[in-house]
């Protein structure tokens, strides 16, 4: 491929209107004078010596026309032929006279020195159009253009080069091994009868071929095409653009395209471009950094449950991206629910999209049947995620849709009292509580009698914890030798489901350190393995007792069954364990709530 003919030296080029740079890389080269041509391949082996400035080049001496030298040559786009060689376009003359006005505007009004200088500008279009260039431009078909010219052309004639240059089965095992990756070197060589090394060094061979006639041009076409490509792209436009650029011109080769004129220019230029693939996607520099921002935004986005709006975000970030939102999903770690996404699959995300999906607020039924949830734990689901509240004694809602949030009826209640200045009238508490969300009169005042409050005089206050008084701890329990004290229960189902042991006597939650309003975490020490329980006593209970909370796991360890007895052992050193009821612990059970009785009745007689 001649760039510069034969003869032509340093000084002649200098002659000319080409570029300081350029001419300075071909003098330290000592190129010139030489009495061959110098083609494009050697030009862009020297340092900081580009395609941009070849084809400077190249312009330049298409404008100067045929040079006095012993051997001339026409310059031709990126490549040098003899004059009997060159394939007319009809139309050259209607694109020199179209691109010499604004040419011409380029040199007078941008100081352009040559063509390429012209055509990098981003006036030039614009002087195209002010010097009414486009019009005639208009008349020209590129479809008409020689076939044989241009970088696609130029690599499939290296293609073909290599295939004429080198043995049919060579080029055939490196196209199996490097395009299809159908077999290894091990299957090649024992095909063949030779050795794994003997199959690398032939593929080699076809590979600097294949490098050194054709990989320039597949430079120039990867080049383009990662230019036309999003940053984050399907792995499959990237063949189909590829495909798309070459396969017109393989269809238009005098006769039928053989497979490696088939495979490998697409092999040549998916090479060489700079794509990292992931999944189905294939990412630039600039695609990396993109798939950056987007974790950022995630990040930033997220809601309480992890949800996030992906559509919106990549909406605003990239989007081209909006057609592959699956393969982004994947991408980027995350997770579907549905049609929405989530950083992960989890209950709480699943019970707000059941709410997003109702639309409004709904009962935990609703709730539990659209996001398909099991019932039992989904209030403790509910009340963990932060914009989610109760809207009333039976419904929970997002809590941009509530105004008055229900947050239960004694806290309903403390808040009426302090609104009120301490003291607020039960007649209105009873009235107003139940209008609003729902609940009886009756749980109302339950609550109103409960220990965390007192009424005086028809108005409800807060009690004095310091008021607060205990039995005596053998009147709740019994105690053995050692000192350790033995409170027994029935098993209920709901223990299971994860609800908390209730009826545990304030006196021995007391004896755990857990005082009024007061929560404790307990280690368990048997069975083996449990952690810990939570012992809670809230003065509202309407019972006035405390409660146990995540002992499901305890009670599956000692065997026992819904309906069964277990007993809490309570130990010196605070830790507790849980035992099975057995037939002949009910008999002492028995007599010692007889013993219990008789004290009572005793205590009673005294007083």
């Amino acid at each position: 491929m001649e760039a510069i003919p034969a003869g032509v030296s340093a000084d002649e080029l200098a002659a000319l209107p080409v570029s300081v740079r350029a001419l300075n890389v071909i003098r330290r080269s000592n190129l010139l004078p030489s009495a061959k041509h110098v083609t494009a391949e050697q030009l862009l082996q020297l340092p900081n010596f580009g395609f941009t400035t070849l084809i400077d080049l190249l312009c330049v001496l298409e404008a100067a026309g045929p040079l006095e030298t012993a051997q001339r040559q026409t310059v031709r786009g990126s490549l040098a032929v003899p004059d009997e060689d060159v394939a007319v376009w009809a139309g050259a003359p209607v694109l020199v006279e179209g691109l010499l006005p604004a040419l011409a505007a380029a040199r007078d009004v941008l100081g352009c020195r040559t063509a390429a200088d012209a055509i990098r500008s981003p006036r030039f279009v614009e002087m195209l159009t002010e010097v009414d260039t486009l019009e005639n431009l208009d008349r020209l078909e590129l479809d008409e253009l020689p076939a044989d010219i241009g970088p696609v052309a130029e690599l499939i004639g290296a293609v073909r080069r290599v295939e004429a240059e080198h043995d049919p089965e060579d080029v055939d095992l490196f196209i199996r091994h490097k395009v299809e990756r159908s077999v290894t070197l091990a299957q090649l060589g024992e095909e063949r009868g030779v050795t794994r090394e003997r199959v690398r060094q032939l593929e080699a061979k076809v590979a600097r071929a294949l490098d050194a006639y054709g990989g320039q041009h597949a430079e120039v076409i990867a080049s383009l095409v990662h230019a036309e490509l999003p940053p984050i792209v399907e792995s499959t436009s990237v063949a189909e653009r590829i495909n798309a650029m070459l396969q017109p011109a393989v269809e238009a080769a005098e006769d039928e395209a053989s497979e490696p004129a088939k495979f490998l220019p697409q092999y040549l230029v998916t090479a060489r471009l700079a794509l990292s693939y992931v999944g189905s996607l294939a990412l630039s520099d600039a695609g990396q950094q993109l798939l950056g921002a987007l974790s950022g935004a995630v990040a930033a986005e997220v809601d309480d449950v992890g949800l996030i709006d992906l559509q919106s975000i990549v909406a605003r970030e990239f989007p081209h991206g909006l057609s592959m939102l699956d393969e982004l999903v994947e991408l980027l770690g995350l997770t579907r629910i549905g049609e929405h996404v989530a950083l992960r699959d989890t209950l709480r995300a699943r019970a707000k999209l059941a709410l997003l999906d109702i639309g409004r607020p709904a009962t935990k039924e609703e709730i539990a049947a659209v996001g398909g949830l099991a019932l039992g734990t989904l209030s403790s689901t509910l009340s963990n995620i932060e914009s989610i509240a109760r809207a009333d004694k039976e419904k929970w809602g997002l809590t941009a849709w509530i105004d008055d949030v229900y947050e239960g009826i004694p806290a309903e209640i403390q808040q009426r009292i302090d609104q009120h200045g301490g003291a607020v009238p039960l007649s209105f508490l009873i009235q107003d509580i139940p209008e609003r969300f729902g609940v009886t009169e009756a749980s109302v005042r339950s609550y109103v009698a409960s220990r965390q409050f007192e009424v005086v005089d028809g108005m409800v206050s807060v009690a004095d914890e310091s008021s607060v008084t205990y039995r005596p701890v053998e009147d709740v329990a019994t105690r053995n030798a050692d000192g350790d004290l033995s409170w027994d229960f029935k098993v209920e189902a709901r223990y299971f489901d994860g609800f908390s042991i209730t009826g545990f006597p304030p006196e021995l939650a007391r004896e755990l350190g857990c005082g009024p309003n007061d929560r404790r975490d307990v280690p368990v020490t048997a069975p083996a393995g449990c952690g810990t329980v939570s012992v809670i006593w809230r003065l509202t209970s309407v019972n006035g007792t405390a409660e146990i909370g995540r002992a499901r796991e305890a009670l599956a360890g000692i065997g026992v069954t819904a309906g069964a007895q277990a007993r809490l052992v309570i130990a010196r050193h605070g830790s507790v364990r849980f035992e099975q009821v057995e037939s002949s612990d009910e008999l002492h059970r028995s007599s010692v709530a007889n013993d219990l009785l008789e004290r009572l009745k005793s205590r009673r007689r005294i007083s």
